[in-house]
């Protein structure tokens, strides 16, 4: 987060910055995006999100993953208007030796995101948490202890909003017949998901803008409906 900015080391910093905004001084979409950006990095400097220190004996790991999380909560501190944010936890491609990988990757997962949870305290009733992957794997192991490349994956949702403590939608099953060509079948699309949790806790009503070319099904009930006073 303190990275967010003009990166230049020339003593001519000010003026670049000011030749920039003026460059965005239009009224086209590229010109209200550079300005936003511009707008944004002004805004977290006389902020500084990184003055709020982590509450309620919360204790992230010091990885890459704990400390992105730790900044997000920063940015809910400092209500600087925040609507969405992304966190990256990488090195989840196991063709081999998957079991050793697996146990510190799902603990360090765990660990950051109960470490966000207790740190946010009462704020995680109006923050969401959705986990996602770009692919799944496969439901057989291959000969290398690992497993590769598949369709199927699971998403885990935390927060104040959430209806916790269950699993939606029935265990598929990992027998041949209950298979979808070698891979875990698919029970529920994940824009579902994404589309009841924008819905339900983001009101918003254009979700076929966000989801093109994807018919939206009833909501599976994962989230509780935002009251905004």
């Amino acid at each position: 987060m303190s990275d967010f900015g003009l990166r230049s080391t020339s003593k001519q910093h000010a003026a670049l910055e000011s030749a920039l905004a003026s460059m965005f001084d239009t009224n086209d979409l590229l010109a209200a995006t550079g300005a936003q950006a511009l707008g944004s990095v002004e805004e977290l400097a006389a902020e500084n999100p990184g003055q709020y220190p982590v509450e309620n004996g919360a204790t992230y790991p010091n990885t890459t993953f704990g400390n992105q999380l730790k900044e997000i909560a920063q940015l809910v501190k400092a209500d600087l208007g925040l609507e969405v944010a992304t966190a990256d936890i990488g090195g989840w491609d196991h063709h081999n030796n998957e079991a050793p990988q697996m146990v510190n990757l799902l603990g360090e997962m765990a660990s950051a995101m109960a470490a966000f949870q207790q740190d946010l305290g009462a704020r995680m009733d109006n923050v969401t948490v959705l986990t996602m992957t770009e692919f799944g794997r496969r439901a057989y192991q291959n000969a290398s202890n690992g497993t590769d490349h598949g369709s199927g994956f699971c998403t885990f949702a935390m927060g104040g909003g959430v209806n916790g403590g269950v699993v939606y939608r029935d265990w598929p099953g990992l027998s041949d017949a209950q298979l979808y060509q070698g891979d875990l079948n698919i029970t529920v699309d994940y824009r579902t998901v994404l589309a009841e949790a924008l819905s339900k806790r983001h009101a918003n009503t254009n979700l076929t803008g966000v989801f093109p070319e994807f018919q939206i099904g009833a909501p599976i009930g994962v989230f509780k409906q935002r009251v905004v006073s």
